[in-house]
């Protein structure tokens, strides 16, 4: 199993692991590219709460993987940004097929955890700028315990995960390999080259990936989420969990004080935002153009016009479905594209750009 590695066509199962909710999509992709979906499930694990621990997730996911008739599809799972160290570092020129290595001497500068307890991948970074002698170069590094957890619990599923990536590369990839087609259909120029960042709300922390022509600049993973959102609901309406998570599907058209709670932690998640974006234009001259939103609370009404007021820069709610056949999917298409924000990490696992070659 690998990190960062491309994937021949076929069958593909994309499997998000989520703290609240398990996000599986079933594709077919071609040799020629073209990707389309012919299943899916939105698992929710407890109204408000975190998947207890992995090994619970063999007996949830376990049912569904022979629901979906999983047999020999290639199985892709990404787990939360927070359980990885993801950072792109400057080092000097080595040969592509030496870059792993070279980046194993110096693995403790960047990475906080001992060297005996990592599992790391890299992907050079070849369109991205660097100073004259140097390149840059994406690290990932993950506890070898929690790798070893995910691909136990996934084998006691039944299901063999080819690879395991972490969300907010996954929503890179989808923003990568699709950006352009969401672009045409909104009727926005598409910005190949420069400053964007894409935004993945989760249910604990939000994770920003800054991308510059193409390529990740910066990845962070802010320490607010979903669930702040709804104990300020559940406060304000004097409401238990499971009753806040439905007020607040109404996003900012919601009654009697939901709008507010938008409001407040659209604030404190714009004002984290800022606070990277001003550190990576002192560091790297970075000026956003465009932030694209994925995650379930992209799909809520109201939240891409909330960003955009509170940023100053457009923000987007992003579909990674715009050019995907769905016609297999009959009388549920409605049902996805309505998630479409929500599923965008299951897709990025389908159309994977990163690979260490």
């Amino acid at each position: 199993m690998g990190l960062l590695r491309r994937l021949r066509s076929g069958r593909i199962i994309a499997l998000d692991i989520g703290s609240a909710a398990l996000k599986l999509l079933v594709m077919e992709r071609q040799a020629s590219g073209a990707l389309s979906v012919v299943d899916f499930r939105l698992i929710q694990v407890g109204a408000g709460g975190k998947l207890g621990n992995v090994n619970d997730l063999a007996v949830v996911v376990g049912p569904i993987m022979r629901e979906v008739g999983a047999g020999k599809a290639s199985v892709r799972a990404a787990i939360c940004g927070r359980h990885a160290v993801i950072r792109v570092i400057e080092m000097p020129k080595v040969p592509a097929e030496e870059v792993k290595r070279a980046v194993a001497f110096q693995l403790g500068r960047y990475v906080p955890i001992p060297a005996e307890e990592v599992v790391y991948d890299c992907q050079l970074l070849a369109g991205l700028r660097a100073r004259e002698g140097m390149q840059r170069v994406l690290l990932v590094a993950l506890r070898r315990s929690v790798v070893e957890q995910h691909t136990r619990a996934l084998r006691e599923a039944g299901v063999e995960p080819m690879l395991l990536d972490v969300e907010p590369l996954a929503s890179f990839n989808a923003l990568a390999a699709l950006g352009a087609d969401f672009d045409r259909y909104a009727g926005i120029p598409h910005l190949g080259e420069g400053d964007v960042c894409i935004v993945h709300f989760g249910v604990v922390h939000t994770d920003l990936c800054a991308v510059r022509d193409g390529m990740p600049l910066a990845c962070r993973a802010l320490e607010i989420g979903e669930m702040e959102l709804m104990r300020d609901v559940g406060t304000t309406l004097h409401l238990e969990a499971g009753e806040a998570l439905k007020e607040m599907e109404s996003g900012m058209s919601g009654k009697g004080g939901v709008a507010g709670c938008y409001e407040r932690y659209g604030q404190r998640v714009a004002a984290e935002i800022k606070s990277s974006f001003e550190y990576l234009r002192r560091e790297a001259e970075y000026g956003c153009a465009r932030v694209y939103l994925s995650g379930g609370l992209a799909d809520r009404p109201g939240v891409a016009e909330l960003m955009t007021r509170l940023l100053g820069v457009p923000a987007l709610r992003f579909d990674p479905l715009v050019n995907v056949n769905l016609e297999q999917l009959e009388n549920r298409v409605g049902a996805l594209r309505e998630q479409a924000a929500t599923f965008v990490p299951a897709v990025g696992l389908g159309v994977r750009r990163l690979a260490v070659e």
